[in-house]
């Protein structure tokens, strides 16, 4: 039977701090058929030109040119959605949509796990091959989301990211030099590595590439009223490398840091992606539940979980939250830390030698340095007098919502041939509609224009100056166009010089092209030697413990996790063979593009013998959560001073030393989502003008979160 195959996909951290179970029956909304439509849909939230999506979209096209007819299954259908939101879904479950458009499968928090079990619409893989090679440690999950029967597998713990601390060893080594002239202690005793090497790196670093750009940034900015207001903060404290493993001495380093450094000329210090995370882990590693599972009345529309005690004064957990809080709001009232994350992070600055270190998803650690030899973008500032916001730089000139829909990217160059843009650490290309080698359906990385009007306008604009380009969905409430052909970005009217080119083909999809008049923006490009590179990083875990003298670890676990969804009898049997074939058939081998040309053999990166959960995991640089896999270390996995060698051990250790070692998630309960982003948001909000006394921002902050 010749039919397509229907599963969700969507990624964010993962969830488990979590407790025991809830019966089905609370908070069950009536299960429902939904058509048999005859495929399995994945909605994913991954990025088609991302690591992850690629290796769905490899794993699924194999699927089905190769096990799908033989075997009579429903093919895969990849539906993609932005981010990572359970909202389509709920509305779907609410609304009973039989349509079929709900899906089978979403990769997801477990507390997308429990949103769909207060319908009565999970999906249960108990029994299929495949699942008693998941490590205990993973799959014990199960046991703590809300809302599901006993001995049910709703959620299967496919893959793990967890939260990596990267530092920028020039910039340290440069801090170095500086603080330790004024005073500060520093232990240079060969067991530190991470000083050491810093200092070197420092040293060593080319006066024309590194030293310039970090000089420009970072020299002649010494603030000595800061220094000498601060000086508590450095009594008995010395900088090694135990400094970056407790948050204590970690946060208290880089407010430390912020106080020799006048904010106007460095703006933060360092950054994090993922603030809940840090929150959580922190509350983990000070012996606080914030959200205990009691099964206490009231709790029942939270799936027994607690999430009213931490609003009520007098209670272990609302002195839970001042607690954590005062452990960060130095750092991030004094602009020492800034909060990122949401579709926005450190990893462009950081990797421009504007961050002395970065606290981002293991997943994502590449993107912290550049690679190639391409000109990179070191600034792209907003000049427009009318625009009075302070954050006008290109990288962090668009809000959370509008880039959901708005792209801005610095053109580098014009040809013949169209333009090529710098995007992150890469250039891509748009092509002129007479470029008949390129086509639209084969562009996942570049654009095409689609008219001669558009080819003459292009040729003829920007006078061969740098200049920003806007791409950007219809809908787009960043920019627009009016009817004379005025462009407006972000509420200003620009010169008439700024040009709405129309609908391209760009990435698979279509597009608005504006093209932004180059005196709009100051822009100022470097050579990719003079960006962070891959060999100027020191990575390691996001601070594992509260303080040096703590003798437990607690790291994050997050990832994407397969999450089932009923829709009919038929559909459900599919998508059960589907997730068997994914955890536990070996396949001969299976291609993965890994380049811009993914027509030449020299960009594909090949596997053998391997399950699709494996490659997967291997591509997408997530660790495994298979037993085989912590028996004996393979790849990357096995090379030390890897990433990839780093978080093996460190997940090596949950499993191997349970007693010491503890793996932080969130609560499986539909209200954890809710408080992870509030606690992320309104965080955000502090880190902005931030100037208030410390008893005023933790109201703000308790405000913020109920």
């Amino acid at each position: 039977m010749k039919t397509k195959f229907k599963t969700l996909l969507t990624v964010a951290s993962a969830s488990m701090l979590a407790a025991p179970l809830l019966s089905a029956a609370c908070g069950a909304k009536g299960r429902f058929d939904q058509n048999d439509d005859k495929k399995i849909i994945i909605t994913s939230g991954f990025s088609e030109t991302n690591k992850q999506g690629k290796a769905l979209q490899a794993i699924v096209d194999y699927y089905n040119a190769n096990v799908v007819a033989p075997n009579n299954l429903y093919p895969i259908e990849i539906v993609r959605v932005g981010g990572y939101t359970t909202t389509s879904i709920v509305q779907g479950l609410k609304a009973r949509d039989k349509s079929g458009s709900i899906g089978n499968l979403i990769f997801n928090y477990p507390a997308a796990a429990a949103e769909i079990a207060e319908y009565d619409m999970s999906l249960d893989f108990k029994g299929i091959s495949g699942l008693d090679n998941i490590a205990d440690q993973f799959l014990d999950i199960n046991k703590k989301i809300a809302g599901i029967n006993d001995g049910e597998i709703v959620f299967i713990p496919t893959s793990k990211s967890t939260s990596i601390l990267t530092i920028n060893l020039p910039l340290l080594g440069k801090i170095i030099s500086d603080l330790e002239a004024k005073g500060l202690a520093v232990d240079k005793s060969e067991s530190n590595k991470i000083i050491n090497k810093a200092i070197e790196k420092w040293s060593s670093a080319s006066e024309d590439a590194d030293k310039a750009m970090i000089n420009k940034k970072w020299d002649g900015a010494f603030d000595e009223k800061s220094w000498n207001e601060a000086a508590d903060l450095r009594t008995g404290f010395t900088l090694s490398d135990t400094t970056f493993g407790n948050w204590n001495d970690y946060l208290k380093f880089i407010t430390i840091v912020r106080s020799y450094y006048n904010p106007e000329k460095v703006s933060y210090i360092a950054s994090t992606d993922s603030f809940p995370n840090d929150f959580y882990t922190s509350a983990a590693q000070n012996g606080i539940t914030l959200f205990p599972k009691t099964n206490a009345a009231g709790t029942e529309i939270y799936g027994g979980f607690d999430f009213t005690s931490y609003k009520k004064s007098g209670t272990a957990e609302y002195d839970g939250i001042k607690k954590i809080f005062d452990i960060f709001n130095p750092a991030i009232s004094t602009s020492s830390l800034i909060i990122n994350g949401d579709g926005s992070y450190g990893s462009t600055r950081f990797s421009k030698h504007e961050y002395l270190a970065t606290i981002g998803s293991s997943a994502g650690v590449s993107y912290n340095y550049v690679s190639g030899k391409a000109a990179q973008v070191d600034g792209a500032k907003f000049i427009n007098a009318k625009f009075k916001d302070k954050k006008n730089d290109l990288t962090e000139i668009l809000t959370d919502d509008e880039r959901k829909t708005t792209n801005l990217y610095v053109v580098e160059s014009s040809s013949d041939d169209g333009i090529k843009f710098i995007d992150g650490s890469y250039q891509n290309s748009i092509y002129l509609s007479t470029n008949d080698k390129q086509k639209p359906d084969k562009l996942k990385h570049d654009g095409k224009l689609t008219s001669a009007e558009q080819d003459a306008t292009l040729k003829a604009f920007g006078n061969g100056k740098n200049y920003v380009i806007v791409v950007a969905d219809a809908n787009s409430t960043a920019v627009s166009s009016d009817s004379k052909g005025i462009v407006t970005f972000k509420g200003i009217q620009l010169s008439d010089k700024s040009k709405l080119l129309g609908e391209i083909d760009f990435r698979l999809g279509k597009k608005q092209l504006y093209l932004i008049d180059p005196a709009e923006f100051e822009i100022t490009l470097a050579s990719a030697s003079s960006f962070v590179n891959s060999d100027e990083v020191y990575n390691l875990m996001a601070p594992t413990k509260a303080t040096a003298e703590s003798d437990k670890s607690y790291i994050v676990g997050q990832g994407p996790s397969i999450i089932g969804i009923h829709s009919n009898a038929n559909e459900d049997e599919q998508t059960r063979k589907f997730v068997e074939w994914f955890i536990s058939t070996t396949v001969e081998e299976l291609r993965i593009p890994n380049g811009k040309n993914p027509d030449k053999s020299d960009k594909f990166q090949t596997f053998t013998n391997k399950k699709p959960i494996d490659i997967f995991n291997e591509f997408g640089n997530y660790l495994n959560t298979t037993k085989e896999f912590f028996d004996q270390p393979k790849g990357l996995f096995a090379k030390e001073g890897t990433p990839h060698n780093l978080i093996f051990k460190a997940f090596q250790a949950l499993v191997t030393h349970p007693e010491s070692n503890f793996l932080v998630e969130d609560p499986g309960a539909t209200e954890a989502d809710r408080v992870r982003k509030a606690i992320s948001t309104t965080a955000k909000s502090l880190v902005t003008g931030n100037k208030v006394k410390p008893a005023e921002a933790l109201a703000k902050f308790r405000r913020g979160i109920e």
